[in-house]
C-alpha cells in the first residue's frame, strides 16, 4: 500500500504529538489511551516484524533503532492482549525510536522510498 505524502505527514503529526502529550504531562485520559492503543495495533498490522528490514538498508544506527521498536512494539501489544491497555512509558519510548528512525534518514536521498516501504 503506498500512502500519500499528506497521509505520511499525518502520521507522523500523530507521532509527533503523542510525544509531546507524554512529554508536557497532559493528562492522559481513557479516550487517549483507547486512541494510541489502536494506533498501536495498526502499527503491529503494518510491520509483522520491525527488525527484518531489506538487506540493502545498511545503516547501523538505523537498524538498531528497528530492533528496539519490534522490542517495544512487541511489548506493547502483549500488554494490549493481555491487559487490554499498554504502558504509556513504554510507548513514549515507542514513539522516540520512530521519530529517531525518522530523523536519522530525514535528509538521505533515498528517505522516502525507505519510508514508503516501511509505510511510515
Amino acid at each position: 500500500m503506498n500512502y500519500s505524502t499528506e497521509e505520511k505527514q499525518s502520521n507522523y503529526e500523530f507521532l509527533m504529538n503523542a510525544i509531546r502529550h507524554v512529554e508536557r504531562g497532559d493528562r492522559i485520559t481513557e479516550d487517549w489511551m483507547e486512541e494510541h492503543k489502536d494506533r498501536i495495533l495498526l502499527y503491529r498490522g503494518f510491520w509483522p516484524d520491525m527488525s527484518r528490514l531489506n538487506p540493502d538498508i545498511k545503516d547501523h544506527n538505523f537498524r538498531a533503532c528497528a530492533v528496539e521498536v519490534e522490542t517495544l512494539l512487541e511489548s506493547l501489544c502483549g500488554d494490549i492482549r493481555t491487559y487490554k491497555t499498554f504502558s504509556v512509558p513504554d510507548y513514549h519510548r515507542f514513539n522516540l525510536s520512530m521519530r529517531r528512525m525518522a530523523q536519522t534518514f530525514a535528509e538521505d536521498e533515498d528517505f522516502t522510498d525507505m519510508m514508503s516501504n516501511l509505510k511510515f
